[in-house]
């Protein structure tokens, strides 16, 4: 093919080659006389006028993502309230219902969204002097979205630094409302965890817990045999009878040393108020004590206590505990009338220890003080602990023909006398009864070693409060129906307050920015409705110059694109 002359001479590339803007006739210039070689050979165009439009899609679109947002936030925060009373939750709050699916659209959709309308703003933004770029290369980036990811803008800001250069702000509020915009649904997922919790519900049921009926019909020996027999096991009620024994709400502490116990049946994790029998004390070792002779006893026992109601003094298991144990209190073998104080020193001697028997020799007075009230409780379940006692003094009234029940203190104290010669196994139970620790003698036999003075009286302590056990235990029933709340284990959408705070901020400086740049530069223009690379082209095509020369490498190796870029006008806007 030929080539003709303009071709020829036309190379960009040539040492001699400059640029000048081609003419455009005037209206009053007869284009018939044109030549044709200036018909073939076209000069860089300018766009023609056009009416310039506002493009309100995006702002439309924003308008509506703000809404929905609104509507997100208000959804997670009733699913929130709903979620502690409700088992089943509606798909409208559910975990994985309509909350979930709108997460998932604000997480897929909140930064393109807000990329989609800064594009649209950066149209009208290089039509004035504040908000356009400050360089080509500037106008390039917007045009490129390197504001739009975390990538695109460390390569700005790399590149900034690498070849100092001034930007407008407007690429930096861009860059920064994008960062906030992927960061945010981040947040926003830490402030709506899901997390277990139970959900209350009301329910009837029958435990198997104390009726004043059956407590009215149970005698003293059937007291002291159960409680005899938990206590010899040397284990406290909190270990034997964990599921109904409840501590003190305001003591939650679940310990050997407890002073309150409140004794009713199992309510299975559910909050109820049920009919029990209480008992609060203890039992200490004495100071001073340690040389006690029984006359010295005696005399500590006329100092101690207003009235003596029993006295005993005996030694137990002479043969191999050899143990001297001996006591005083206010009490007698009478019936108990809630609700019922009492007071009792014992006197721990080992006087000689036997051949089964290893350890100190232990001389010395323990106290007990106890306190035994009937009455009515509310019972939380899952803590095991009991709260709002009221006392009910009539809820036991004796009708059995045999005897009546006991204080559990005095019970405890005598059942001692049935062991004055114990052997076989009631010399085992008076080993566990007083805390005795069992081991190998060395010779394959057995042996026990004493407990402290101290071990003496937590063995008294556990010993009252297996008696009162005793008639919680007896005195069960389940014919009469009790409401209670259950709870029932779900997972549910919570509320991390740090985190939604952090959101909040994050959603108010989005809007903060979006509505501030939405106000300053969104103007009608003829460019479009987004700044892309065809808009820069559009723009570039007056300037050939700018990638003429023949330069080689990326867009931030040409110089020339560090020039000044001027606001658009004229035609553009």
């Amino acid at each position: 093919m030929q080539r003709t002359a303009y071709q020829g001479d036309y190379n960009p590339y040539t040492a001699d080659f400059s640029y000048a803007p081609a003419t455009i006739p005037h209206s009053g210039t007869n284009l018939q006389g044109a030549t044709s070689n200036d018909k073939i050979a076209s000069s860089p165009r300018t766009c023609p006028p056009s009416k310039p439009f506002f493009h309100p899609l995006s702002l439309a679109i924003i308008a509506f993502w703000i809404v929905l947002i609104a509507g997100e936030i208000v959804l997670l925060e009733r699913s929130v309230a709903v979620a502690p009373t409700t088992v089943k939750l509606p798909w409208y709050y559910s975990n994985d219902g309509l909350p979930s699916v709108l997460f998932t659209i604000f997480t897929q959709g909140h930064a393109p969204v807000t990329a989609m309308h800064l594009s649209r703003l950066a149209v009208s933004a290089v039509q004035f002097r504040g908000s356009a770029p400050r360089t080509w290369l500037e106008m390039f980036w917007l045009a490129d979205k390197k504001w739009a990811g975390p990538m695109g803008i460390a390569m700005a800001a790399w590149s900034v630094v690498r070849t100092p250069m001034r930007v407008s702000p407007t690429l930096v509020v861009f860059a920064a409302t994008v960062l906030a915009a992927l960061v945010t649904p981040l947040v926003l997922n830490r402030a709506y965890p899901i997390r277990a919790m139970d959900v209350a519900v009301n329910r009837t049921f029958f435990p198997n817990t104390l009726a004043a009926a059956k407590l009215d019909q149970i005698d003293a020996y059937a007291q002291i045999a159960v409680g005899a027999g938990a206590w010899s096991t040397n284990l406290t009620v909190l270990e034997l009878y964990n599921s109904t024994t409840f501590v003190p709400a305001s003591n939650p502490a679940r310990e050997a040393s407890a002073t309150d116990f409140f004794f009713a049946g199992d309510v299975q994790s559910m909050d109820v108020t049920l009919p029990g029998v209480r008992i609060q004390g203890g039992c200490h070792a004495m100071d001073n004590e340690t040389d006690v002779t029984q006359d010295s006893f005696i005399q500590l026992c006329n100092q101690e206590l207003p009235a003596i109601g029993d006295r005993e003094f005996m030694s137990l298991d002479p043969q191999a505990l050899n143990l001297n144990v001996s006591y005083c209190t206010g009490g007698s073998f009478s019936q108990v009338i809630p609700p019922s104080n009492m007071t009792a020193l014992v006197w721990f001697s080992n006087t000689g220890i036997g051949n089964e028997v290893r350890g100190d020799l232990v001389h010395g007075v323990v106290r007990c003080d106890t306190n035994f009230t009937t009455g009515t409780a509310f019972l939380s379940g899952r803590s095991l602990t009991y709260d709002r006692f009221v006392a009910n003094d009539t809820l036991y009234t004796a009708t059995e023909g045999g005897e009546a029940l006991l204080d559990p203190l005095y019970a405890a104290l005598w059942h001692f006398q049935g062991l004055k010669d114990a052997a076989d196994d009631l010399e085992s139970q008076l080993y566990g009864m007083l805390g005795y620790t069992q081991a190998a003698d060395g010779t394959g036999g057995q042996a026990y070693t004493s407990p402290s003075l101290s071990g003496f009286a937590d063995a008294m302590w556990r010993g009252a409060t297996h008696m009162t056990m005793a008639l919680a235990v007896l005195g069960r029933e389940s014919a009469t129906a009790y409401p209670a709340t259950a709870y029932v284990p779900v997972s549910a959408r919570t509320r991390d307050t740090p985190f939604l705070t952090g959101t909040l901020v994050l959603l108010g400086l989005w809007a903060f920015a979006m509505a501030s740049m939405t106000m300053l530069v969104w103007r009608p223009t003829v460019l479009g409705d987004s700044l892309d690379s065809y808009c820069a082209a559009r723009l570039a095509v007056d300037r050939p110059d700018l990638v003429s020369g023949g330069q080689v490498g990326g867009i931030s190796d040409n110089r020339r694109l560090l020039e000044r870029f001027a606001p658009v006008a004229g035609e553009y806007s």
